[in-house]
């Protein structure tokens, strides 16, 4: 059964897929009625302080997928105590009070490093995301890197979590962005 917490890894089967072309989607939420997670590799091109004039240090800004994209959301690590926290795993949790975050992040109590802004999130139905799977479009990660999940450095992301799922996946960690270009 799918959890919150795992981590689904865009396959090659949806290269070129406008949304989750060599993706990696933390899962914040699980259940009958729905699926969502946040994209964890695709940075914007502007950060968060473009969008909330609030902060006295810059942080970038995620593409979290194409579902309320006019919304904000954060995941950050569970050392973070916040209000309306909601634990995700032990290690990671999602939501609670951005006011709170905006004064932790001025007071130099959370940094880049412990947590990650997103645009939008991830969603599917129950039965949407069974078909995916069928069609071989994501690999579920059920042991997290946290160090992956909360990386600026978006641009390996997803070519790590390939080579640690290996075997016919392997040599998709090193392919180009655009395969017809090796």
């Amino acid at each position: 059964m799918l959890k919150k917490g795992y981590v689904l890894v865009a396959t090659p089967n949806i290269i070129g897929d406008f949304y989750f072309h060599r993706t990696a989607v933390f899962l914040v939420d699980s259940s009958e009625e729905s699926i969502m997670g946040f994209i964890i590799n695709k940075k914007l091109d502007y950060s968060l302080n473009e969008v909330t004039n609030q902060l006295k240090k810059i942080f970038p800004l995620y593409y979290g997928g194409p579902v309320e994209t006019d919304s904000l959301f954060f995941i950050y690590n569970s050392k973070i105590k916040l209000r309306g926290t909601i634990q995700v795993s032990e290690d990671l949790c999602w939501g609670g009070d951005f006011d709170e975050v905006i004064k932790l992040i001025n007071n130099n109590k959370i940094s880049n490093e412990d947590i990650k802004f997103f645009l939008g999130y991830s969603g599917w139905s129950p039965t949407q995301f069974k078909a995916e799977i069928r069609e071989e479009n994501w690999e579920i990660i059920k042991n997290i890197n946290l160090d992956l999940v909360l990386s600026n450095k978006t641009e390996d992301v997803w070519k790590n979590y390939l080579k640690s799922i290996g075997g016919k996946y392997l040599i998709w960690s090193n392919s180009p962005e655009n395969p017809n270009h090796n």
